[in-house]
């Protein structure tokens, strides 16, 4: 994928490339050859339902990023001044009041769990019958404890970034 920019002028972070990339060669790969001025209304809405119908929970993922791409196209492509998208076809999906309603991630430990979850980490990390790997996932655990970070935050880090 060619390096592209944020409205900001930034560099896309790898994971939103990774995601972007899921979503066109996967939950949109039958509208690869589709130019993207033949993208209509009528299809945007079929394609989101069928993608909820499946039980696709990126399905508001995948049509913000195919929003930014034709939004991308229409202000990027236009011959003899004249935009190749005449309209915006993603706009259905709100229009309609179709989004999937967010389900708020509950991944944390229970309060009365910390405590027997920290011990168990702890004694991972410390036990000879432990392989290094494992130690390692041990502390990773316990760092993510301590500073509440995300995974693919932790995932991301080198050595040299770590104290």
């Amino acid at each position: 994928m060619k390096e592209k920019r944020t409205a900001k002028g930034g560099k896309l972070a790898g994971r939103t490339k990774a995601d972007i990339l899921h979503h066109v060669t996967k939950s949109l790969a039958d509208w690869k050859k589709i130019p993207v001025e033949d993208i209509t209304r009528d299809m945007c809405s079929a394609k989101f339902t069928e993608l909820s119908a499946k039980g696709e929970t990126q399905v508001n993922c995948a049509f913000r990023y195919l929003r930014a791409l034709l939004n991308y196209a229409r202000e990027a492509y236009c011959p003899s001044g004249i935009p190749i998208l005449l309209e915006k076809p993603v706009s259905v999906i709100s229009g309609k009041k179709m989004l999937q309603p967010n389900k708020a991630k509950n991944g944390r430990i229970p309060i009365e769990k910390i405590g027997p979850v920290w011990n168990f980490m702890k004694e991972k990390n410390n036990s000879d019958a432990v392989q290094d790997i494992g130690k390692a996932g041990a502390n990773i655990l316990i760092m993510l404890m301590l500073t509440g970070a995300r995974w693919s935050e932790a995932a991301e880090l080198s050595s040299e970034n770590i104290n």
